[in-house]
Order: structure tokens, then sequence, then C-alpha cells
């Protein structure tokens, strides 16, 4: 018996063939093993090729029965490059931005089956929810991403497209949206593929880049059996052209169906005495035509009319849960002295509130750090702020071989060598200082990257932070990210600068001016909401 067919899944050509003699098959197997882009699964002793006219030419000539009726692949759909499907505007939120709505189109356009590669703070995650908005036939959605950014994509999912959502911990979750992070999946994987998901979102999907690893292997076991697979990454590709191949399986398997294949074909193969290395590149005009389709990458700078001067964006990060009762107990400690006393002594509240910001702190230390070390991956410069010296200590120690730090201890003349390092040093990735250390005479503008890795009680002192990085002539805009333990001190505070940047603009109609809100004003809000709880 020798028969093929086209298999429903992958679009190959599926082939077996069995009870032959052995001429026969000797002969036949030599036919098979001169087809474009074969593989043989064992377990189930059936080959696969591509659906090419040649093919399927070399198999009728061989004696093999087509089994059913279809096309033969004329390998020109992917010569086309990039399909964008026209949205209704009004259906997503008014605050995208053009190039986010093509984002959305983009997606539209490959049916749900692509990557979105922009650089980062361009807005990946809001064109990813805005077209789950769009999208009535999608019930049930999975949510695969780091653990320090599981929170963010809860409130990413309310922010853009009025999703709930509930974060995998331990334990699954009642709801049809589910965040889990790449490190605890393959844990849970049977119970996953049990649910039924439309979509699944990968963020930072080049976390999937080994093949060998168990967070790879569970993932792309459970995006085989899901409809529509956004990938999103501003770093899909780190090194070299193999870590593409598991996220390009996934969403076009009709091209991207051998390993083998590619590898030997894109990646330079090499054959050496230890076996063969696949570090390098071959190929690549053809392999930009099969990936143009599906990839879309925009970088800060080709979407720079359109984005603000300076970009402020909270980063609520995964919290150590060894903390959270510690919290509790203190806030409520802080909570009851505020309701008995009738003259509330500011300072000593405000001490008390430090100590909170302490413990929060601590609880995001882990998450903090790994999303720092996220961020320098895809970024050539970041400038961090911090305000105590134990948090810059926690960051250098972490980083010192990327890392200058100017804080109040640091004369001038070793913090203008220590500038001329971190601007001229390409293996010096971090400026770390004390916010109130890098005053005037500092000059960071090779950066467009600011972090703070706590949040201060004067908003202008931040502001003044910032403005080193930011100077008046500055082509590249400049992105702001407050990294905040969710829940806490930390949360209210970023909520309350939020509202007073809303609150100026909307009077001002120009760039934010903050120098009349200050440490006082917090303090209040603060307070104000501990006396409301009574």
């Amino acid at each position: 018996m020798k028969v093929f067919q086209l298999d429903k899944y992958s679009g190959l050509l599926k082939i077996k063939f069995n009870n032959l003699d052995r001429d026969d098959f000797q002969r036949t197997l030599l036919g098979i093993k001169r087809l474009d882009s074969r593989y043989f699964v064992s377990s189930t002793k059936t080959w696969f090729a591509r659906n090419s006219r040649e093919n399927v030419e070399r198999l009728l000539s061989l004696g093999f029965a087509k089994q059913g009726d279809f096309s033969v692949d004329e390998g020109k759909k992917n010569k086309k490059g990039k399909i964008f499907k026209k949205i209704d505007r009004k259906a997503v939120d008014s605050r995208l931005f053009n190039y986010q709505i093509k984002g959305i189109e983009f997606i539209e356009g490959t049916d749900g089956n692509c990557i979105i590669a922009d650089d980062m703070g361009v807005g990946k995650t809001a064109q990813a929810v805005s077209w789950l908005r769009i999208r009535k036939d999608v019930k049930k959605v999975i949510v695969v991403c780091p653990s320090f950014i599981r929170i963010k994509w809860q409130r990413e999912l309310l922010e853009w497209g009025d999703i709930s959502s509930a974060i995998f911990y331990k334990y699954k979750p009642q709801s049809n949206v589910i965040i889990i992070s790449y490190d605890i999946l393959y844990k849970h994987l049977q119970e996953l593929l049990d649910e039924g998901f439309d979509c699944i979102i990968g963020d930072e999907v080049q976390y999937i880049s080994n093949h060998k690893a168990k967070r790879t292997k569970a993932f792309i076991s459970l995006a085989r059996k899901i409809k529509y697979k956004v990938f999103l990454s501003g770093t899909p590709l780190r090194n070299r052209p193999r870590e593409l191949y598991n996220v390009l399986s996934l969403i076009a398997p009709k091209i991207f169906f051998n390993r083998w294949h590619f590898l030997q074909r894109y990646c330079n193969p090499v054959l050496t005495r230890w076996g063969w290395k696949f570090d390098g590149a071959s190929n690549i005009d053809e392999l930009v035509d099969l990936v143009e389709p599906y990839i879309l990458r925009r970088k800060k700078e080709d979407v720079l009319s359109e984005i603000p001067e300076k970009q402020k964006f909270i980063i609520p990060l995964d919290l150590d849960d060894k903390y959270i009762s510690e919290y509790a107990y203190e806030n409520e400690k802080i909570g009851e002295i505020i309701k008995s006393e009738k003259k509330i002594k500011k300072m000593e509240i405000k001490n008390k509130f430090e100590h909170l910001k302490e413990i929060a702190y601590m609880a995001k230390r882990k998450s903090m750090l790994e999303y720092i070390d996220s961020l320098i991956k895809q970024r050539d410069k970041i400038v961090i702020f911090a305000y105590h010296r134990h948090v810059i200590k926690d960051i250098f120690s972490y980083f010192r071989n990327v890392t200058v730090v100017v804080d109040g201890s640091v004369p001038m003349k070793q913090r203008e060598q220590l500038l001329r390092i971190y601007n001229n040093d390409s293996n010096i990735k971090i400026f770390l200082g004390q916010i109130l250390a890098t005053g005037l005479g500092i000059d960071l503008t090779i950066s467009s990257t600011v972090l703070f890795s706590e949040l201060w009680w004067v908003p202008a002192d931040m502001e003044q932070a910032t403005d080193r990085c930011h100077r008046i002539g500055t082509k590249d805009n400049v992105q702001i990210y407050y990294l905040i333990a969710p829940g806490t001190v930390e949360d209210e505070m970023a909520l309350a600068l939020t509202e007073k940047f809303k609150l100026v603009k909307r009077i001002l109609d120009k760039e934010e001016d903050i120098s009349f809100f200050g440490e006082e004003d917090i303090l209040d809000l603060l307070i104000k909401k501990r006396l409301k709880n009574v």
C-alpha cells in the first residue's frame, strides 16, 4: 500500500507505505528521500513533505495513490508581502496612534497568526488587546508572559479591551482569559490543553527560542492546538536565525515545518568533529521573503512623528508572597493611628509610610531586577533613578559589570569621569543615579529610556531627573517607566501623579508642570484615603 493525502492541520503531504517487497521498499524509500523538505515521524511511521507540484508528481511516479481532493501549493502565497485588513476605528480605543491601528489591521490581515516586533514602548500590548476587542469569535484567551509583567498584562487587558482576566499562580482560575508565566506553563500543560482556548498571546516570545527548554516544549504543544496565535517581542531575533524557528513553525506551519531543513537552509551549517553547528546565517534574502508576511516591526524612530516627546508608563510588577501579609499588617496599623489621632503628626506618619514603601520594595525587588535585565537586552543605554542607598546598592550589585553609579557620595570630578564612561563605553549599559544627586551639569541625552525603581515624595525632583535625558532640541522621545508594587502605597502615589498629570495637561494644554504638586500633597492624599476607610 502506497498512499498520500493532505494533512489538514499542517498543510503538508502525509505519506504512508507498508507491506512492500524488499526491492519495492528500497526503491520507494530512495524516492521519498528525494522529496523536497521531507521528514519522518517514527512514532506513527509517517513521512511528511511540502505540498509542492514536484513532490506530488514524484509520489505519483513512485506508484502512490492520492487520497482526497486538494490543490497543490504553487509557492506564490508568500511573495505578496504583508496584508492589512481594514478595521472599524470606532470599535477600538480612540487613544490609539495611527501606527497602532495599522498594527491591528496587520494582525487581522494574518488572521491572527503573526509577530508584532515593534520596539519597546511603541505599544505592542495595546495592539494585541485591541485586536481581541474586535474579534467577537474569540472567547477564551491565554496570555503567556514573563512572571514579572503578569499584573501589567491584567491592567492592560482592562485598559485597552475592557477585558477581565485572572492570573494563574498555583491553581487554574475560573476565567475565560488567563495569564500565566512561561516558567510554570509546563507544570499545568494538560489542564490548559483541555480548556480549548481560541487565542494564545505570547509576550516576550523570544523566551521560547531554546527548543530543548521545558517551557518551549510546553508552549509549542499548547499553541499548536489554538487557532489564533499573536506573538509580541521587541527582540525576536537576538543573535542568529535559528532562534526564530520555534515561533515561525507556529504561525506559518505550511512553510516552516521541518527544523532540520530550516537549520540546513538558513543557519549556515558547519560540520565539526563534535557534530553540526548552526550559529550562522545563510540564504537570508530568501528567508526575509518568507517571513515578510508574518512579522511587523516598527522602530521607535519610525513613529516619532506620532508619539509625544515624553511617554510615561506605570509598570506594576509581580510581588513576592512572603511580604504581602507583613505589608497588610503594617498598613492596617497606620490606618488605626491616623483614625485615632485628633491632630495628625504628618512627619511621624510619613516615616510610617516610608516603612511601607520599604516592604513594598522588598516585595517587588526580584521582579524589578528581572525587568531591568529584560530591558538592557532591548536598549543600548538606560538610566535608572533611585533614592535610597540600599536600592542603589541592590541594583549595582546585580548589574555591576555594565553600570556606573552617581550618588551623593561621588565627588564632582569623578562624576564627570563616570559620565564620560557611560556616554562612550558601549559595554556600559546603565547609568544609576540618586534622584537628588543628578542635577545641573549632568547630560544623559544619549539615553531615551528612564526607569524609576522607586517613587519619591517630590514629583518635581523626579521630573528634574528625567530632564537630564530630555532637553529642548532632542530628536528622540524619552520613555519613562515607573516600576511599582501594585496594591501598595507606591500604587497610590503613582495614581496621584497620573491624575495630576492629566489635570495639568487639561488646564494648560502644554508640557506637564508639576512643580506646585509636592510632598505634602501626596501625603495628604494617602492620609485622606485611610480616613475614608473608617
